[in-house]
């Protein structure tokens, strides 16, 4: 996505003609406002292996299908349904839907935390700033 909107702004400044000048140093400044929000956004939400998750449904649910259909899955979906889970979840359960998610310590902080992090994700869902469309 960085590289993306990078790109956009690269091109942008470079096609345009002398006389329809876009100003430049503006685009610069958005994009780099853009970016740098993209990175603390997926920083924030990230975790250690928080997108692995994704991936590894993604290919387990490719596998089922042996490759021959389209998937439309919502990773985010399923989290939030294990992240709720893991909330009142204790012992070997816990353990599991923690390994699943990447939340090894099942202690107070980090069930904290893991709420937090689901919190700040749902919340960024649901702005109202235009600046990613879902």
């Amino acid at each position: 996505m960085i590289v993306n909107i990078l790109l956009v702004a690269i091109l942008a400044c470079a096609s345009l003609a002398d006389s329809q000048a876009l100003n430049c140093s503006e685009l610069d400044r958005v994009t780099a406002d853009v970016t740098t929000r993209a990175r603390a956004d997926h920083a924030q939400t990230r975790g250690d292996k928080f997108d692995e998750f994704d991936w590894r449904l993604s290919k387990e649910l490719n596998a089922v299908e042996h490759g021959h259909g389209n998937i439309v899955i919502s990773p985010i979906s399923l989290k939030v349904v294990l992240a709720m889970l893991y909330e009142g979840a204790r012992g070997t359960t816990a353990q599991q839907i923690g390994d699943a998610l990447d939340l090894v310590n099942s202690t107070v902080a980090r069930r904290r935390n893991t709420r937090d992090r689901f919190s700040a994700i749902l919340t960024s869902l649901q702005t109202s700033e235009g600046e990613y469309k879902i």
